[in-house]
């Protein structure tokens, strides 16, 4: 969810007046924020098995992507992945999600699912809102997250009575939290990336606090992460959501956790994932609480304590390198497409239209009463 603020300050924040240049210069490819940072080649890779699957959304097929875990073991454990906002699947940030899951004995894929910026745009200008925009989440959750998950433990070494884990971040987050109550019990542990309130805990749905989760998965089971520098940080809100009173700090757990210093995209080097976009090394590899391996550790044990397989080395676990970029930046991708919001388009061609119309109904009345309409009024009026 990263489409409203000034662009180097992202977050899911209600379109103003002000933020409309900031708009125009990004969706028109002007922003100034590109970085050239080198990154970090990939090591020898163990070649973890890809598998694809699909499912239908409102009648349109959608890809799922995998991998799985060297060997026949069987009976494993699933996890699935969500991407954000205009996130491509298959980028290589969120393909290094699936191989580390594997890599601990999961069969993980990442969903494939309308998350469009036009989408997102039109939503929040015209459709309610950061509330409105839950509410679509929520109902988006019910259909996707059902028909996905059917189809990822069709995998003939999938198990889903063994566990289900899942992550996603910023609009994949919110569609994480959500997924449980759509799940049918099967989802045992969640971790949403980049989520929070764009303004205040008043924003938030039943679906989205600790009070509409708790039926269907104790508290105990779900750990947010999210940056300090992202729009969406909020204490209130996270307390609210997830259930607990202050944040985590210095040891993984469930509850919330603020990633230092990080931005929406804390663990991404772009702010929308393409085919080029790579993980953050300061975050994938860092030994810190809240970062990658001690997060999916935590996700991995909670969700399947019996299969879950801890990983000692992480040499030749990803098929990518990491970029070295900080962990507040996020610029926009070199090959992303942004289109502008078909509904912005409309709401100025009808403001065209409508200021057209009044000049010409001005130039009207004034014809046919030989005198300004503007004089004539304020005849009237004194």
């Amino acid at each position: 969810i990263r489409l409203v603020r000034p662009w180097c300050n992202h977050c899911c924040r209600c379109f103003s007046v002000s933020n409309l240049m900031s708009l125009f210069r990004l969706f028109f490819g002007l922003s100034s924020c590109a970085s050239a940072l080198q990154s970090v080649e990939a090591a020898t890779y163990n070649g973890y098995p890809s598998f694809t699957r699909s499912y239908q959304y409102d009648g349109t097929g959608h890809v799922i992507i995998g991998k799985e875990p060297l060997g026949n073991a069987t009976n494993l454990p699933v996890f699935i992945f969500f991407g954000g906002t205009g996130d491509l699947t298959g980028a290589p940030v969120h393909v290094n999600f699936l191989e580390a899951m594997a890599a601990r004995g999961f069969i993980a894929a990442e969903v494939d699912y309308p998350n469009t910026l036009d989408e997102l745009t039109c939503k929040l200008w015209f459709g309610g809102g950061f509330e409105g925009f839950l509410e679509m989440v929520d109902e988006k959750a019910g259909k996707v997250f059902p028909a996905a998950l059917d189809a990822v433990c069709t995998h003939p070494r999938a198990d889903c009575s063994s566990g289900v884990a899942v992550t996603g971040h910023s609009q994949g987050g919110y569609l994480t939290q959500m997924s449980v109550k759509h799940s049918g019990g099967r989802v045992t542990a969640i971790m949403p990336l980049g989520i929070g309130c764009d303004s205040g805990t008043d924003e938030l749905i039943g679906a989205t606090k600790d009070a509409g989760l708790a039926p269907y998965l104790a508290k105990n089971k779900r750990l947010i992460l999210t940056g300090t520098k992202d729009g969406l940080w909020n204490e209130g809100c996270l307390q609210q959501m997830s259930g607990y009173g202050s944040a985590r700090t210095d040891i993984i757990g469930p509850g919330y956790m603020a990633v230092p210093n990080g931005a929406h995209s804390f663990h991404s080097e772009h702010a929308w994932s393409t085919m080029k976009s790579m993980a953050k090394c300061l975050y994938r590899d860092t030994k810190a609480a809240w970062g990658w391996n001690s997060a999916l550790d935590w996700l991995g044990q909670t969700a399947s304590p019996s299969k879950f397989v801890a990983v000692s080395n992480y040499t030749g676990i990803y098929s990518s390198g990491c970029s070295n970029m900080t962990l507040s930046q996020e610029p926009l991708a070199p090959d992303a497409e942004v289109p502008f919001p078909a509904c912005i388009v409309w709401f100025i061609i009808c403001c065209v239209l409508l200021s057209c119309c009044c000049c010409c109904s001005c130039v009207f009345c004034c014809y046919q009463r030989k005198v300004c309409c503007f004089k004539e009024w304020y005849r009237i009026e004194n």
